[in-house]
């Protein structure tokens, strides 16, 4: 068994490609948003409110339903292979990789087949094709992905998700021009980003890239592996509920198909506003994993390190962008979606609280703690449900908003003390390291019942709100010395090419707060 251990996967090794890899896939995000954003919009204006929903409730099922049947493998692979590739163990990762292929053939996609068969409405030769090539390739090729992440190559993963992301919303818009029906454009989306899946190919160390090809059986792996797995994958399927716009399905139940499409749309466009921010989040969990392998002494000041990063950049967007986007709703997407203008303002605020939550998990993982993070969604999912179901029957739309504003409070709120109190921080480290986020949602708000006395156009309301809001944000962070320290801004240069570092060094230093508040 191979067991040379990587000489660029140390401790700084690992902070260089995680930084990277954040880089790739922050430009990945910033390119293909605007694309994905007018193409969304398209979307909107051409299905209308209830086709629009119906689209939305075909997503959210076959998401729910893609998560129960991978039962947390994918995610184990992960882990473990990252930790096995670190150490240089290479035979180990294999057969983690050919056992992840042969879950996907042997249960995933079968069960997925079945509620595709169940409930989209196609014509039989566009159901073939969906299922050969939406459901069945990515079971083939579905560790691709897994194993670039195991090898850090998260940079690489992004490059090839931009060219993808055109392809799947050239293939969208062309589907909704000429078929015009949910059912059509969900088909063809999901058949071309099954397509981008062999981009990764190319990007795969070959002994990987034949374990992937190559599946094994499953059920021969360590029970140290399915003691992770099995709650691990129990955690992402509550997850999945707890984080995503589930909500649908108990208003497709619960309420009018108007109320699907109008919390679709909002939970829809405050994901679209913070994806730049998520993008800095996943190629953090495997550089965590493998952290935690090498250095664990180094991760407590990564995560307050993570922490103060992300709550800056999920607070530059909470007071730059939210309030101006909310202005914009009825503009842009037309006057039978006005009434989501102010779901997309409360549902962006706990959006970008549950940011927080992505890199906290990530630690919780590195530990291997599946039930844990098991135990703290089923507490959010109960939250989640027993508001919406006492709430949805009359307020509609906003029954799902305020049950899933509370189910994400909870589910931060509990993996952040958790977290904190396992490395040993303190309350005041952590609430101060996260509390440029709070007063951004503080500004947001202002800002929005502000801007309803304010008689100008939508566009003009929306810039200055963007302007007051950003200024406000960077004026208390820096007032009340909350900003990046100094090591923060340095450890983000890494990233960027040689040639900007003289332009965004001055922007990211505004930031930064030269005395740090001690805490």
């Amino acid at each position: 068994m191979t067991s040379d251990k990587h000489p660029d996967l140390d401790r700084a090794g690992l902070q260089s490609r995680a930084i990277r890899g954040a880089a790739w896939t922050a430009i990945h995000t910033f390119v293909s948003l605007p694309v994905a954003f007018l193409v969304n919009l398209l979307l909107a204006r051409v299905l209308g409110v209830v086709d629009y929903g119906r689209l939305t409730y075909l997503t959210m099922l076959i998401t729910v339903t893609g998560t129960i049947a991978a039962l947390g493998v994918g995610t184990s692979v992960l882990q473990f292979g990252a930790k096995a590739h670190t150490a240089g163990r290479t035979d180990e990762v294999r057969k983690l990789l050919r056992a992840g292929s042969g879950w996907r053939l042997l249960v995933s996609a079968p069960i997925v087949t079945l509620v595709v068969l169940a409930f989209v409405r196609l014509e039989p030769s566009f159901l073939v094709l969906v299922l050969v090539f939406g459901v069945w390739l990515p079971a083939v090729l579905g560790g691709l992905g897994i194993a670039l992440n195991i090898e850090q190559k998260t940079a690489e993963g992004a490059q090839a998700a931009l060219i993808g992301s055109f392809f799947t919303q050239a293939s969208v818009v062309a589907i909704v021009l000429t078929i015009g029906t949910a059912d059509a454009v969900w088909a063809g989306r999901t058949i071309a980003s099954a397509l981008v899946v062999t981009l990764l190919f190319f990007f795969i160390s070959q002994p990987y890239r034949s374990a992937v090809l190559t599946p094994g059986n499953p059920f021969r792996l360590s029970k140290q592996f399915w003691r992770f797995a099995i709650p691990t994958g129990l955690a992402s399927v509550v997850g999945t509920l707890v984080t995503s716009r589930s909500e649908v399905l108990l208003l497709q139940w619960l309420s009018s198909p108007v109320s699907v499409g109008l919390f679709g749309l909002a939970f829809g466009l405050a994901a679209h506003i913070f994806a730049p921010a998520q993008s800095f989040i996943g190629p953090l969990i495997p550089a965590v994993s493998g952290l935690a392998e090498v250095d664990p002494q180094a991760l407590r000041p990564a995560f307050l390190r993570v922490l103060r990063c992300s709550a800056i950049v999920a607070g530059l967007f909470v007071a730059g962008l939210l309030p101006a986007f909310s202005s914009l709703v009825p503009l842009l997407y037309g006057r039978e979606f006005s009434a989501a203008a102010s779901m997309v303002l409360v549902l962006g605020i706990f959006t970008a609280l549950g940011l927080i939550a992505g890199p906290i998990t990530a630690f919780i993982y590195a530990r291997l703690r599946g039930r844990l993070i098991l135990e703290i969604e089923i507490w959010s999912l109960s939250v989640k449900v027993a508001i919406a179901l006492a709430s949805i029957a009359w307020l509609g739309a906003w029954g799902a908003v305020l049950a899933s504003a509370c189910a994400i409070t909870v589910r931060t709120a509990m993996l952040w003390i958790h977290e904190a109190r396992h490395l040993r921080i303190s309350r005041r480290d952590s609430l101060f390291s996260g509390a440029p986020l709070f007063l951004a949602s503080l500004i947001a708000a202002s800002l929005w019942i502000g801007s309803m006395w304010v008689a100008d156009t939508p566009v003009l309301r929306g810039m200055g709100t963007g302007m007051v809001g950003i200024a406000g944000l960077v004026l208390l962070v820096r007032f009340l010395r909350l900003g990046l320290k100094t090591g923060d801004r340095d450890a983000i240069l890494q990233a960027v090419p040689l040639r900007f570092r003289p332009i965004f060094r001055p922007l990211m230093s505004i930031l930064v707060s030269t005395e740090h508040r001690q805490l």
